[in-house]
């Protein structure tokens, strides 16, 4: 999920994917399934000066930001775009 704003705008970004998450948790509930919020990872992608650092309320459950989060478990992002994570898990190898 991607929502984009503005510096000032990151409390009300954060209460937006979690109301978003909740609508998802929802619908999931609503076709007999369970979602698992613990497995819920947030990365929030802002200036290295005032990077934000707002948990996220899934589901009653509080997710704080990673600095970096993987995608389907092989791709990993952090929140400046720079692939160090990913690049120094490959040549560990």
């Amino acid at each position: 999920m991607y929502l984009a704003g503005r510096r000032g705008d990151s409390v009300a970004c954060a209460r937006r994917v979690s109301a978003c998450i909740e609508d998802i948790n929802d619908w999931v509930a609503s076709n007999r399934l369970t979602m698992n919020p613990a497995k819920t990872d947030v990365l929030w992608f802002s200036t290295r000066q005032q990077p934000p650092d707002l948990p996220l309320t899934p589901a009653g459950t509080t997710v704080q930001p990673s600095t970096s989060v993987r995608n389907l478990g092989v791709l990993m992002f952090d929140a400046d775009l720079s692939l160090k994570a990913h690049v120094n898990e490959l040549t560990a190898r």
